[in-house]
């Protein structure tokens, strides 16, 4: 499944949910549209170019009641998107975790705890945020078209001029994104590093006092530290370059509707109310052609988060975006847990007991075979490294058992 897939998969997780919060932000993006038409009518009247039946009495209470449906709108997307956002959350964290707890205990996870919360917060902050940012896409659609419609009812020549410079903006976004997901990507493996260094010396403490090694592992993990601070640079550097480039073309936009505008404004062709206008609108279209840059280059950065999701899971991106009942309203479902009934312990006792490493080359343990009777006091003794956490992790079922069994009064353990 591609990133793309995935990310339409979690879409159709609330259909209904989800066409609400595009509707809802729909309605708030063509209100904008009125407040531009509002700001032509106050100019034009000021200059007395106002159309015939509109007074500054009028003009006002029509300003009134856009910004009242604007209030009410941007209230009601707000209350519909929060509640997409967090079903989409709620859904990957889900998945997330109930993958984590499928595996054996004592190896849950393919990295260090640390790297896991990571993925668990950051990760599906950006899927979520970048499914709430396609809304906004997808709102920006009935609004440009109309506002273009009416600037070129107004004046072809100056909207052209204007518009250039958006469309330039599109293509140096398009060109930059793929070089925003190698930075991204960069970011995250140098991250990794040093929280999964961390959580290796924090493991081994021991060992690593034992040989006089703690200056060695600290310059490690600086050195490691230094890697991900220039990639963390380099990340946050473009994002941000790109995001002030996309953001600062209203200026420039404003700068070519006087420029373009400056004879129609002279011979009269040209009214302050329809500059007004265009401000108010080409503003708008700056903001929506911004947003959009930055939506390219959070797309990218999603698609790295969705993989290292399935790296957590050890699975595909179609088991992170599974569908699966969240229960955020109701009665949670009835939990039935199967009684065990061993009894009290008399002897526990390991036959051949066989469990392979981590990495699956070779044997930890092999033939492990003992008994313990109850009350009596053992100790379990070996160098660092020879599989006296893994024996026990074995004995109480965090570790999958290759040959062998466990017996409880003589009972297998399965």
């Amino acid at each position: 499944m591609s990133p793309f897939r995935a990310f339409v998969r979690l879409i159709r997780f609330r259909p209904w949910l989800y066409t609400a919060d595009v509707l809802a932000w729909s309605a708030i993006m063509l209100t904008e549209l009125g407040a531009g038409y509002v700001a032509k009518l106050f100019f034009d009247s000021i200059t007395g170019d106002a159309a015939a039946g509109f007074t500054l009495a009028s003009i006002i209470a029509l300003a009134v009641g856009a910004g009242l449906a604007r209030i009410v709108s941007i209230l009601v997307g707000a209350l519909v998107d929060i509640r997409h956002r967090f079903s989409m959350r709620v859904l990957l964290q889900r998945n997330l975790l109930a993958a984590v707890l499928a595996k054996p205990g004592a190896r849950a996870l393919p990295g260090p705890v640390g790297e896991a919360l990571n993925t668990v917060r950051d990760d599906v902050q950006t899927v979520e945020d970048l499914l709430s940012w396609l809304i906004d896409q997808f709102s920006f659609i009935p609004y440009s078209l109309a506002a273009l419609a009416i600037l070129v009812s107004i004046d072809a020549r100056v909207t052209l001029i204007v518009v250039l410079p958006l469309v330039l903006v599109l293509i140096g976004a398009r060109a930059v994104s793929k070089r925003v997901r190698r930075f991204r990507e960069a970011n995250r493996t140098a991250t990794e590093r040093v929280t999964g260094a961390i959580g290796e010396a924090m493991d081994g403490v021991q060992a690593i006092q034992l040989a006089g090694a703690e200056e060695h592992v600290v310059r490690h993990i600086e050195a490691l530290n230094r890697v991900r601070l220039r990639a963390a640079v380099r990340d946050r550097l473009l994002s941000q370059s790109f995001h002030s480039f996309f953001w600062n073309a209203a200026t420039l936009c404003t700068g070519l509707i006087l420029l373009a505008a400056a004879d129609g404004l002279r011979s009269g062709s040209f009214t302050v109310g329809d500059f007004a206008l265009f401000v108010t609108y080409v503003g708008v279209l700056t903001e929506v052609i911004a947003a959009f840059g930055d939506f390219l280059i959070h797309f990218q950065q999603a698609k790295v988060s969705v993989d290292r999701m399935a790296a957590l899971v050890g699975g595909t991106r179609a088991d992170v975006v599974a569908h699966h009942p969240i229960y955020l309203t109701g009665s949670l479902p009835e939990v039935t847990n199967s009684p065990v009934a061993q009894g009290p312990l008399v002897r526990l006792t390991i036959e051949d007991m066989s469990v392979r490493s981590a990495g699956g080359h070779g044997f930890t343990l092999e033939n492990v075979s003992f008994s313990v009777a109850q009350g009596e006091f053992v100790v379990v003794t070996g160098r660092i490294g020879s599989g006296k956490s893994t024996l026990l992790r074995d004995v109480l079922g965090l570790l999958p058992i290759e040959r062998g069994r466990i017996l409880w009064n003589g009972q297998v353990v399965a």
